[in-house]
C-alpha cells in the first residue's frame, strides 16, 4: 500500500504528506484519510516511554521545542486526545485556558498544530518561511477563527518556523517587553 495525496506532496518519515494529512489507497483501490498522530485510539492513553519511542531519531527536537515554549510563554500543557480519532493523542500547550500548540507524535518524528486567526495570518504572510510551513500555510483552510496548520517537524528549519509562528501567534511585542524573547533572532 502507497500513502497519495490528491495535490502536491512532501516526503515525511516515508510518508507522503499535504500538511500532515495523508491518504492511504487501501485495496479496493479507494483512500482513506490517514490520522494526524499515530496515537489514535481514545480510550488507550499512550505511555511516555511509547511516545518517546514513537518519536525516535526527532526526540532532541521534541525536547528543545517543548521547553522553547515553557520556558517563553506561561504554558500548561498534559497529553490530550485532542477532537478525534483524525487527529489522536498530542502534547497539547495552552495559555489562559486557549490552545497555543499541539504537538502530535508520528513514526520518528512529530507534527505541530498551530491556529492563527486572520491578523496572525497576515502577520504571518510577511515572514519568510521554510518549505513545510510554507505549504502548510498555503493549503489550511481559511475558517472563521483563521488557519489550522499542520507542520511536519523535519529540520531545524522547521523549529525556528514554528517559534516564528507561535511569537506572531500570541504578539511578539507583549513577549519582548517581558524580556521572554528577541524577536531579531528569528529574523522577522
Amino acid at each position: 500500500m502507497l500513502p497519495m495525496c490528491s495535490v502536491t506532496p512532501v516526503s515525511f518519515g516515508g510518508v507522503l504528506t499535504l500538511s500532515a494529512v495523508s491518504f492511504l489507497q487501501v485495496a479496493d483501490g479507494t483512500e482513506a484519510e490517514m490520522s494526524i498522530g499515530i496515537f489514535t485510539e481514545k480510550h488507550r492513553r499512550p505511555k511516555a516511554p511509547e511516545i518517546l519511542a514513537t518519536v525516535g531519531p526527532a526526540l532532541e527536537r521534541w525536547n528543545e521545542l517543548t521547553d522553547w515554549i515553557v520556558e517563553t510563554f506561561p504554558a500548561q500543557h498534559e497529553l490530550k486526545f485532542m477532537y478525534s480519532s483524525k487527529y489522536g493523542w498530542a502534547r497539547r500547550f495552552e495559555v489562559h485556558g486557549t490552545l497555543l500548540t499541539a504537538l502530535y507524535p508520528v513514526r520518528n518524528g512529530f507534527t505541530a498544530q498551530l491556529i492563527l486567526n486572520r491578523t496572525a495570518l497576515e502577520q504571518a504572510s510577511l515572514l519568510r518561511l521554510g518549505k513545510n510551513a510554507q505549504l502548510a500555510m498555503e493549503q489550511a483552510h481559511l475558517y472563521t477563527e483563521g488557519k489550522w496548520l499542520f507542520i511536519p517537524v523535519e529540520s531545524n528549519r522547521d523549529m525556528e518556523d514554528i517559534k516564528r509562528l507561535l511569537t506572531v501567534k500570541i504578539g511578539g511585542a507583549k513577549l519582548q517587553r517581558k524580556g521572554k524573547l528577541a524577536l531579531s533572532a528569528f529574523g522577522a
